[in-house]
């Protein structure tokens, strides 16, 4: 499925003028012995509703606790990303992904392709694994912030 990801996303977001992101599944592999360590998101009926953020906001149920869209499976809608003004950096989090997820979903839903789209190699000398508590952190003052306003 890797190699018709893109193919696949944008016919997808083609589909319907309201979708701001299509994502999927990806799987968690160890670099170094190249095990597979997990696939993300889970489809447990619980949280399979809320991945379409139908409506908009709603995946906001997740993503408060945890990220379930694994970034290497985005695509964002071009128009949308601009009007945000682009990729979001918040809160001193050394990352994009979250910031713009949050703010994304209270422009469109998403459409959530239940194939896996990709494979995350995980290697010891990540960028932030050693600042992992300082992300966690800083992503907690993010939530607390959206979530009061």
């Amino acid at each position: 499925m890797e190699s018709k990801k893109l193919e696949l996303q944008v016919g997808e977001i083609d589909k319907d003028e309201n979708c701001v992101l299509v994502w999927g599944r990806a799987d968690s592999v160890s670099a170094k012995s190249n095990f597979l360590l997990s696939t993300n998101p889970d489809l447990d009926k619980y949280n399979l509703r809320f991945y379409n953020n139908k409506p908009n906001g709603s995946i906001l149920n997740i993503l408060f606790f945890r990220n379930c869209i694994p970034a290497l499976t985005i695509l964002v809608r071009k128009d949308t990303l601009l009007n945000i003004g682009g990729f979001k950096q918040s809160h001193g989090l050394p990352l994009v992904d979250l910031p713009t997820l949050f703010e994304l979903s209270l422009k469109g839903n998403f459409i959530f392709i239940q194939d896996v789209l990709g494979v995350w190699n995980h290697y010891s000398e990540q960028v932030t694994k050693p600042i992992h508590s300082k992300c966690m952190k800083d992503s907690i003052s993010l939530k607390r912030f959206l979530y009061k306003k």
